[in-house]
């Protein structure tokens, strides 16, 4: 009987064939353990709504969800609002546009996705695809809105600093 992620085993043993003696007993093999993969985002947080991402063992199939805590509105906080910066990290750009005194900022990071923007084919999974594709369309909408100046800087990850042209 094979071992499972979840359920011990046991060894085949053998009998003798004439009289039925047990020659090799059956022996009990340990439960594998689920091989889970790397967690997935599958909702992203947002603020003031959990988000949830899931992993799965590669082995069975079995799944597991847990929640993201939601993005706090601590992330724009009293000194900020006075300057105008809104960090955009996890959060959409139209919702908070309006937050932006004239002349205030949006610091991006992670544009560079580990070179993954650059040349997409440093990753097959279809989820990092799919965020490399957002990162890139972010990118392109700074690029070309004339309601920002846009400086993209090679620093860690990426980053950009977008500057909002006064009305």
């Amino acid at each position: 009987v094979a071992n499972t992620c979840t359920k011990p085993g046991l060894t085949e043993g053998s009998h003798c064939s004439v009289c039925n003696i047990v020659v090799a007993a059956q022996k009990s093999i340990a439960a594998k353990g689920h091989a889970w993969s790397k967690w997935a985002v599958t909702k992203a947080a947002d603020v003031g709504v959990k988000g949830e991402e899931k992993r799965s063992c590669t082995a069975c199939g079995e799944t597991e969800t847990r929640s993201i805590a939601a993005i706090s509105n601590d992330n724009y906080n009293e000194f900020d609002k006075k300057i105008g910066v809104y960090h955009t990290e996890n959060i959409r750009y139209e919702k908070y546009k309006n937050n932006l005194t004239d002349k205030g900022i949006f610091i991006s990071d992670n544009l560079f996705f580990h070179g993954m923007v650059e040349d997409s084919s440093k990753t097959k999974n279809y989820s990092t695809i799919k965020l490399i594709r957002k990162i890139k369309k972010y990118i392109d909408f700074f690029k070309s809105n004339k309601k920002f100046k846009t400086t993209f800087y090679e620093i860690g990850d990426g980053i950009a600093v977008s500057k909002k042209i006064k009305s």
